[in-house]
């Protein structure tokens, strides 16, 4: 058992990082962020879907957005994707601008790409301020790619999790 494992759930993930920042505020205090009500929480109808933007024609790069809809008090997030690695080369893996959406800042966990095995790791967590988690819809993260076959890549989220601004784990 480790110190930073704040659920007690055997590993240091996302839902510990947010816990550790919302208890301890690296921004503000727990006691400025009481004042937030959680008793209307609703995530039965989360929503995480991947849409294909358009090809930039000068360098041949496609874009691919991870997209959240339904959803309140996000304030943390842990998303494994997966693609073909023979059709798509990746060229940049960077964040959305979801969680910001309510002037909360941002802190980029993982960040980690495995092209041989076609694996996408990416967390980012938001701290500060006494401002509600992200809510509505957005974009968690956007990726820029090659396609070696000519075709739009068909990224699959593999795993992930969702954590609110007070660490509780989002089902």
């Amino acid at each position: 058992s480790s110190t930073y494992d704040m659920d007690n759930d055997g590993d240091v993930d996302i839902v510990d990082i947010t816990m550790v920042t919302y208890n301890y505020g690296w921004t503000c205090g727990k006691d400025q962020l009481e004042t937030i009500d959680f008793s209307d929480f609703r995530n039965d109808q989360v929503a995480l879907s991947i849409k294909e933007g358009e090809a930039n024609s000068e360098n041949n790069i496609l874009e691919a957005q991870l997209f959240i809809e339904n959803i309140e008090q996000l304030g943390g997030f842990e998303l494994g994707l997966e693609f073909n690695a023979k059709r798509i080369q990746i060229v940049e893996v960077s964040s959305g601008d979801f969680l910001t959406s309510n002037q909360r800042h941002t802190m980029l966990i993982k960040n980690e790409m495995e092209a041989a095995s076609g694996s996408i790791l990416f967390a980012e967590t938001s701290i500060g301020g006494k401002e509600s988690g992200a809510f509505g819809a957005g974009q968690l993260v956007n990726i820029k790619y090659k396609s070696l076959d000519g075709n739009p890549a068909d990224f699959t989220i593999s795993d992930g999790q969702l954590a609110r601004i007070d660490g509780q784990v989002i089902p």
